[in-house]
């Protein structure tokens, strides 16, 4: 017998590959929001120069690994986005799931399974290595590093939409802190963060890891300093820093199921 949240995902990848003209706009959509936020800091460069120093295809690198890691999460992060899981708390199904002989967060990772994030995330590696390739850095090491940057961006996001789903449990309503942290943590990664203060950037280095899932990485594969303790000597804390990120979003997780009370619907 096969896993339920296999068939899970299979019945909802089904259920989408049902409407191919809605699937193929919306994920149209994706793309060229990608795209054009590609294209911006290539505008900017044109007429200022650089970006705190760094060039528009450098600062595309950026964008574009950002991007492949929220697409990657979001594929199968919809269920615990904060507002939708907050209509699940509201509208009584998660006590339905939590009746099921599964896990509650592997049901919402594959009860809706969002393909057209596919889409986000390919448009956001080929940015990747349309720079690389401007650049002159595309090889098999980098493109490993950048491969590895994407993931645990993904991952990054993943984590921030448990947290929220967490707090949803308290709130019922959802958690807008754990969306700024995972649309605005991406938005503030797109960007090198020579532009931020010092406070930010360590914030978002060591305690929201967002810089380590994408400024540490790029600048190993550009070979370039970043402003104070930043740099790619910080890329093996990357694993490390993150795993601890991911493992409080699961703590937080079990704390709010524990806390837990049913609707009673």
């Amino acid at each position: 017998m096969g896993s339920p949240y296999g068939a899970l995902a299979g019945a909802k990848l089904r259920s989408l590959a049902s409407s191919p003209r809605l699937l193929m706009l919306r994920s149209a959509g994706d793309v060229v929001i990608v795209a054009m936020e590609a294209l911006a800091p290539l505008l900017l460069v044109s007429r200022f120069g650089s970006i705190a120093g760094w060039s528009g295809p450098e600062v595309v690198m950026l964008i574009g690994v950002a991007r492949t890691g929220e697409g990657l999460a979001l594929i199968v992060g919809r269920g615990i986005d904060p507002n939708t899981f907050g209509d699940t708390v509201r509208l009584g199904r998660f006590d339905q799931i939590l009746t099921r002989p599964v896990s509650p967060l592997l049901w919402l990772l594959t009860s809706d399974v969002e393909l057209r994030f596919v889409f986000r995330a390919v448009a956001g590696a080929g940015v990747v290595l349309w720079s690389a390739h401007s650049l002159g850095v595309l090889s098999p090491g980098t493109a490993a590093v950048l491969a590895a940057a994407a993931v645990s961006s993904a991952v990054f996001v993943l984590s921030t939409l448990v947290i929220g789903a967490a707090m949803t449990f308290r709130t019922v309503e959802g958690s807008d802190f754990a969306l700024l942290l995972s649309n605005g943590g991406m938005g503030l990664a797109a960007f090198p963060l020579e532009v931020y203060s010092s406070a930010l950037r360590l914030i978002f280095t060591f305690l929201v890891p967002v810089g380590l899932c994408v400024y540490v990485p790029v600048l190993t594969v550009l070979d370039r300093d970043g402003p104070g303790l930043l740099g790619p000597g910080l890329l093996p804390l990357l694993p490390i820093v993150l795993g601890v990120f991911g493992g409080l979003s699961l703590l937080a997780w079990r704390r709010g199921i524990r806390h837990y009370e049913s609707t009673g619907s």
